[in-house]
């Protein structure tokens, strides 16, 4: 295993309601009832989503600056996670 980073966008959706988009990953993104359980949520799903691209023999995407000129809205927490070896993309 090794570490990788994906930075989680998180906005505010109302009083209770937080989401968190991983825009490295397609289509992944979650909420929650707070931001601190919306972020917990997210590292969660990125580590499920990395391990099931490592079983289908995909490439994993790195995370990289270019995702946060796509949206600017929200803030942006830095996620580490254990990834499956190896990291191909």
């Amino acid at each position: 295993m090794t570490h990788l980073t994906y930075r989680v966008q998180v906005r505010r959706q109302g009083p209770e309601q937080f989401t968190a988009h991983i825009l490295a990953l397609p289509g992944c993104f979650t909420c929650g009832h707070t931001r601190e359980q919306a972020v917990r949520i997210a590292r969660d799903l990125i580590e499920s989503y990395l391990q099931h691209l490592a079983l289908r023999d995909r490439p994993i995407p790195l995370d990289d600056d270019s995702h946060d000129k796509m949206s600017a809205a929200g803030d942006f927490i830095s996620v580490t996670v254990y990834a499956p070896l190896p990291v191909i993309a």
